[in-house]
């Protein structure tokens, strides 16, 4: 669970260039198809360059399609809101929310690029690969939306994996991913690392996401009136990258397991992971943080093994697709995703990407392809090149794979559509093992 922070410092120091985004071409199998990745641009506040979105039907909306096949980009226009939600429960933390949801889009809207800062500084620039306007009014004429939470990976930022959380939207999902304070991208650049341990952070992620599930459902009128009567709080799922990935499986039953781990690390102290047992409370043992609300999982690339082992893991009370890289070197998959999907109850699956590396789950990748691995090793950031090297598969053929794999499965969990399961197979540079 190493951090990813060190890939955006670059942008800032750097400079940018830009990406041109892609679309899927529409074939049958999930590596076919060509999903958006992003245009990572300089860090001025010029933004008139940005292209017209398409008109999104003229105000009435689409209305209620049926599950559309999970290997396209969906037939919604979407929208992008930020909110801060306070959580007076946990000292008045205080998390910075991103959401995507379904839209109509006024004609002469402009698309939205994200920006990514730290400290207030602006790192990069990255364009909406779908499209995505601000604000713009949400497309109620389906009614409520099944509600997808998205988990970014330590030292994250809550749109670190636009290509996916834009993409689920497309389908008719409202996506929300909170920046996990104290473990974010401006956290680990510019704040006091003793302050805040990792181990809090495994233990604050999981609570993150269950109060936002509360403010999502039970107040939204106040906390978010644009989507009010948007979410269907009887359909709802996560998804999250490496120590997101950790807290998708947290937050739907895998319990830390401290006293295993320990007496693991006692026989085998070297072990990678280790030294983060180090950052609990010694009192802490068997933790669960279990919302019965979730009802279906899909981990990308996590880690955490170590933290919960074959006991924690087996707590898990619903559906859960994992997914990692056979070439990932930071949480690799005999160590991490092997051992856990073993240790699920099923129904479960794990897909295994051929050529996969850590970070193809996220958009990362794209800085290293603009600027290049030599310049990652010159520079001491090595381990931002896992997954963005000429040995790994190119993210334009790997981020439709986990676009199409994450969307079918689901539409298959969350909206009882039979035939999403047609995806939830092998296919070109991808294994899908179920249990």
């Amino acid at each position: 669970m190493k951090s990813l922070h060190i890939a955006l410092w670059l942008a800032l120091a750097l400079g940018a260039c830009g990406h041109e985004p892609t679309r899927p071409d529409g074939g049958e199998d999930a590596g076919d198809s060509d999903a958006g990745d992003g245009d990572v641009r300089d860090g001025d506040d010029d933004t008139s360059d940005a292209d017209d979105a398409d008109d999104g039907g003229g105000g009435e909306g689409l209305g209620p399609l049926p599950p559309q096949p999970a290997d396209e980009v969906g037939p919604y226009p979407i929208g992008v809101t930020t909110i801060e939600l306070v959580d007076t429960a946990r000292d008045d933390r205080t998390l910075p929310v991103e959401v995507w949801y379904p839209a109509i889009h006024p004609a002469g809207s402009r698309t939205e690029r994200y920006t990514f800062e730290a400290a207030g500084i602006i790192l990069a620039r990255v364009d909406s690969p779908n499209g995505a306007v601000r604000d713009a009014p949400v497309d109620a004429s389906a009614g409520p939306r099944p509600l997808i939470l998205f988990s970014h990976g330590n030292g994250g930022v809550r749109q670190q994996s636009v290509f996916l959380t834009e993409y689920l939207a497309t389908h008719g999902f409202v996506v929300a991913s909170p920046d996990h304070t104290g473990n974010t991208l401006g956290d680990l650049m510019f704040g006091d690392d003793s302050d805040y341990t990792t181990g809090q952070a495994a233990l604050d992620r999981p609570a993150d996401i269950s109060f936002m599930i509360d403010e999502l459902t039970e107040h939204i009128d106040e906390v978010l009136p644009l989507l009010t009567g948007s979410i269907d709080e009887t359909r709802i799922g996560i998804t999250g990258h490496s120590f997101g990935g950790y807290t998708s499986l947290a937050v739907v039953g895998a319990a830390l397991n401290l006293s295993w781990g320990r007496e693991y690390c006692v026989e085998n102290p070297d072990e990678d992971g280790c030294s983060i047992l180090e950052s609990f409370d010694p009192e802490l043992d068997f933790v669960s943080f279990t919302d019965e609300r979730v009802r279906a999982s899909v981990p990308l690339a996590p880690g955490g093994y170590l933290l919960m082992g074959d006991d924690g893991i087996g707590q898990v009370r619903v559906p859960t697709f994992i997914m990692g890289g056979d070439l990932d070197q930071t949480t690799p998959l005999p160590d991490e995703q092997e051992p856990m999907f073993a240790a699920l109850p099923p129904p479960a699956w794990l897909a295994v990407i051929e050529g996969a590396g850590h970070f193809t789950f996220s958009d990362i990748c794209i800085l290293v392809d603009l600027y290049g691995e030599e310049t990652f090793e010159q520079l001491g950031a090595n381990i931002m090149t896992d997954g963005c090297g000429a040995e790994n598969l190119d993210v334009d053929i790997a981020h439709p794979i986990i676009n199409t794999l994450t969307t079918a499965f689901f539409q298959l969990q969350l909206q009882d559509d039979e035939a999403a399961a047609y995806f939830l197979v092998s296919g070109a540079d991808v294994e899908v093992r179920e249990r």
